[in-house]
């Protein structure tokens, strides 16, 4: 059904469109949809991850719960020593909690992302990048500049530090 991902730059509110930190999520997508299996065996992990992706950008509280559901059950299931599966799991857990206002579970999902997982470099700069609003937003000012700063100094060039200076607008 889908045989090619698209990798061209798009812009989009959500924040999902430039092709070098959503390359994992197209190609989730791209499993998901074609149904591709890995010689990993993470096939249905990653099939999962995508259905949740799709699920997610629809924006709405029951395809964010339906998402959630799927991102639990991956991270139930999912090996320890798959560090890229779990970053991605534990980001979009942390996009469904942000968008159903559930933001001290989102700040809990987006840190383990940057404790846990802080060498899975394009997911730990979004993880910084909400990290940077949701701890101002459960009161802790003080963590969100650090946050932002950190953002600022690690990724310098990533898309979500060019996108502080537009949230700050």
């Amino acid at each position: 059904m889908f045989k090619r991902v698209r990798t061209s730059k798009t812009s989009t509110k959500d924040g999902y469109g430039t092709t070098s930190e959503s390359q994992g999520r197209a190609m989730s997508f791209a499993i998901y949809a074609t149904g591709a299996s890995g010689n990993n065996g993470t096939t249905g992990f990653n099939q999962a991850l995508g259905k949740s992706t799709c699920l997610i950008r629809k924006q709405d509280k029951s395809s964010c719960e339906s998402a959630l559901k799927d991102l639990d059950a991956v991270l139930a299931e999912v090996s320890e020593d798959n560090e890229a599966l779990l970053a991605e799991s534990y980001l979009r857990r942390g996009d469904c909690l942000r968008l159903l206002n559930r933001q001290k579970e989102s700040v809990l999902a987006y840190l383990h992302v940057d404790l846990l997982f802080a060498s899975q470099r394009a997911m730990h700069a979004e993880a910084l990048f909400h990290l940077g609003s949701l701890w101002a937003a459960v009161g802790h000012p003080e963590r969100a500049s650090a946050v932002r700063e950190k953002l600022r100094s690690d990724y310098p060039q990533s898309s979500w530090t060019k996108k502080l200076g537009v949230a700050a607008r």
